[in-house]
């Protein structure tokens, strides 16, 4: 019998009973073989999918570290005021001929506090081999030189106030690296922060820059 309000196959949970005045546990519900085997395969079925999920969320997560290679089109020109040297500006342009990797960040941001100090390393470890740049986005200005200041940030910055290089580039999350060959192709995207061994790799893969040799002891 089917009562009001309730759904086709629910299964109703029983009114506690009255015994001597006060409430007295539910009567259990005993499940027939049916519903127990149905169970037992909702339950499998479910770990069998949250499984896929996880190993999917897992592969994205890899890929996005290890960044992902885009088809050589040429890097959108942009031309915008540095951060770094009030009154200087920041110019696409100027870095052509040399690899070029280029940073989106923001202040507010975790993952870029944590990232800048390792492309001021990269920058200072690749010399004129590679020019690291940064592009800051969604953000104050005051806060984002701050930020510079206060990790030590040598390599150009300028300030993308109305988003149009952002949306140029593609750019969805922050942090995000574009890797621009010598002569000013678009290779490569990064999203999230890699870890420096995952940067050094994409170096590799997409701009053909190994790990400089140490020098000679002093």
């Amino acid at each position: 019998m089917t009562t009001a309000g309730r759904r086709p196959g629910a299964v109703q949970v029983p009114r506690a009973r009255v015994r001597d005045g006060t409430a007295a546990p539910p009567e259990p519900v005993a499940l027939d073989a049916g519903m127990r085997t149905g169970r037992r395969r909702w339950t499998i079925g479910m770990a069998a999918v949250m499984a896929v999920v996880v190993g999917l969320l897992g592969l994205a997560a890899r890929d996005a570290k290890r960044g992902e290679r885009l088809p050589l089109r040429p890097a959108p020109a942009f031309d915008l005021e540095r951060l770094d040297q009030p009154g200087a500006r920041l110019q696409l342009a100027d870095h052509r001929g040399r690899p070029l990797l280029i940073n989106f960040w923001a202040s507010w941001c975790p993952a870029c506090r944590e990232e800048m100090p390792e492309l001021q390393a990269v920058a200072q470890k690749f010399g004129g081999r590679l020019d690291v740049i940064g592009v800051n986005m969604w953000d104050s200005r005051a806060d984002a030189v701050a930020l510079l200041t206060e990790l030590g940030v040598t390599y150009p910055t300028g300030i993308d106030p109305d988003g149009g290089v952002v949306r140029d580039y593609g750019v969805s999350q922050v942090p995000s690296t574009m890797f621009v060959t010598a002569d000013g192709r678009l290779a490569a995207r990064a999203n999230g922060k890699p870890s420096p061994v995952e940067l050094q790799e994409m170096l590799s893969t997409y701009l053909a820059l190994t790990q400089p040799a140490p020098g000679p002891a002093s």
